[in-house]
Formats: structure tokens, sequence, C-alpha cells
């Protein structure tokens, strides 16, 4: 098995697919290596791809009055993104930028759409991951009229399907995505470092008591 493939099989869309898939979707991707804080898409650019980061880190941002930057949400590896901006408006909703040097994964969505109907397993794959996001999504939406401490724990939930126990996220970068103060979002990280539930070292934050998190 290719490098390549082997890569691909351990995306979420593309791990259910056929060898002869696999292979297809290899022969389309292209690589880029990005520096960090390098821009890989920007807000109102048009969509033509499908991404998934491969080494890594990216975050979403939309920049506000006086250039403010706001983190919708950070992306880890072996997760697409694209799709959405590139089968329905044809434009990026937000920018996306490197964390740290990262490398990408880019396949053209007309190149991958045209492969969906000689291998439709891609288009029920693409159909589960979309309606997991939408999802998702959704609950977002509600969490925003929750308090700041059920805010930052479905952040942190959220987060973990992405990285896994070990987020490499800061907690300036958690309170932008929760809509508070890097001030309020340090007192309530703190409240969970006593509770034994999360640890907190410099980038990084632990989840060190999953159920505890999702009971509260």
């Amino acid at each position: 098995m290719s490098p390549d493939i082997a890569f691909l099989k351990t995306v979420d869309i593309f791990r259910n697919l056929s060898p002869e898939a696999l292979e297809q979707i290899a022969r389309l991707k292209i690589e880029r290596r990005y520096a960090k804080n390098e821009v890989i898409t920007r807000e109102g650019e048009a969509a033509h791809d499908i991404w998934v980061v491969k080494i890594g880190r990216i975050r979403s941002v939309r920049y506000l009055s006086k250039g403010y930057e706001l983190i919708l949400t950070t992306i880890g590896p072996k997760i697409m993104f694209g799709a959405c901006c590139s089968y329905s408006e044809g434009k990026y909703h937000c920018d996306h930028v490197a964390d740290v040097e990262t490398v990408m994964m880019r396949i053209p969505a007309e190149d991958l759409k045209a492969l969906m109907f000689s291998h439709p397993e891609i288009a029920f794959s693409m159909i589960e991951n979309l309606s997991s996001r939408l999802h998702l999504a959704r609950r977002m939406q509600t969490v925003d009229h929750e308090n700041l401490e059920k805010r930052i724990l479905h952040i942190l939930l959220l987060l973990r399907n992405e990285f896994g126990d070990n987020i490499p996220i800061t907690r300036r970068e958690i309170a932008e995505m929760a809509g508070t103060s890097v001030e309020s979002c340090i007192r309530q990280m703190k409240k969970f470092e006593r509770q034994k539930m999360i640890q907190s070292t410099r980038g990084k934050i632990i989840l060190r008591n999953l159920s505890g998190l999702i009971k509260i």
C-alpha cells in the first residue's frame, strides 16, 4: 500500500472506500507545505477544492472591524474542509490560515464529483460527513445561548473529535471561540483544573476526565 493511500484510509470521508477509489483519489491529490500564519484560502475567493490537513493544523478565521481576528474553529490532521463551499455557493466563507507549519492535501472538487458517478460510495461518505458537520453546527448554535461553562465544555468536546485528548490549542483561542475574554476563559479553565477535569499547559489542553466533562 502506498503512503498516500495509507493516509487517505485514515481520513473519515475516505476510510471505507474501495482500493480502486482510493487509488484514483490519490492520483488527483496535490500537496503543498504552508509556513506558520500563511493564508491557505481567503474569504470570498472562489472555492474549487476539497482540502485535508495532512500534517500540522489550521485555523478558520473571520476579520471583524479594526482588523480583529475571530477564530471560528481549529482544524487538525485528517480533517476535511471546503466541500460545503465548493458544492454550494462556490466561495469560501472565511480565511483558512496555517497555525503551524502545515502540509495540505488538495483535491479538485469537480474531479472528485466526477468520481462519484463511478464510485457512489464516495458520495455516500460525503453525505455522512457533511450531515455530521451540519449536526455539530446546529448544536453549536444552541450552545451560543448557554453560560460560559457550557460553551467552553462544548468547544473542548468538539475539538476532542479532531485532536483526541491532547488538544494543541491555547486558552486565548478557546476564549475567542467561546466569545469571551481571555481572563474569563482562564478563570473557568482553572476551575476545571481544580476539579481534575483538564490539565492546561503552554499551548496545550489535556482532557483528564472525559466522562466528567460529558456529565457536566
